[in-house]
């Protein structure tokens, strides 16, 4: 195994994080870099976005009526664009969800896995027809970075579904 999984409570979190692209709960307050795109709007790395308090272009802060934001995550750079290049937006905002009943229950499900199976190799299990699935590797790999099907479905609604 190329890692010990100290914590399954933080491991568990780490594969939501993952799979959904961003840190998703809780609320929290953080500043970002992001690349420029030379167009009006550009997206954050978000689905929930509570405040934006200050957004700088190369270093520079812009006025607040400079820019502005929508919860779902797109920012507007108010008459004009944003520069066409990299790390060159700094964005202090505070995103996230205070609760979510859902990824509470996809972590909790995810550390049942992990302490029944610690070698981490059970894809999938189903009890109707006793059928289960093997996986290689510690979490699987790609497709759901060892998050079941059902889980995917779950957290489908926090996923970014923009960006790298």
């Amino acid at each position: 195994m190329l890692f010990e999984v100290d914590d399954p409570d933080e491991a568990a979190a780490q594969l939501i994080r993952d799979y959904c692209g961003w840190h998703v709960a809780p609320v929290l307050e953080e500043s970002i870099i992001l690349d420029g795109n030379g167009e009006g709007r550009i997206l954050l790395p978000s689905r929930r976005v509570l405040n934006v308090s200050e957004v700088q272009v190369h270093g520079e802060a812009l006025a607040a009526s400079e820019f502005e934001w929508s919860q779902d995550g797109m920012l507007k750079r108010v008459g004009g664009v944003w520069p066409d290049s990299y790390r060159s937006i700094r964005v202090t905002l505070e995103h996230g969800f205070d609760y979510a009943g859902v990824l509470a229950d996809v972590a909790r499900a995810i550390v049942a896995r992990m302490n029944a199976d610690p070698t981490g190799v059970i894809a999938s299990q189903r009890a109707g027809t006793q059928s289960v699935s093997f996986r290689s590797g510690a979490f699987g790999g790609g497709g759901g970075g060892g998050l079941l099907s059902t889980e995917r479905e779950l957290l489908a609604p926090y996923k970014l579904t923009w960006g790298p």
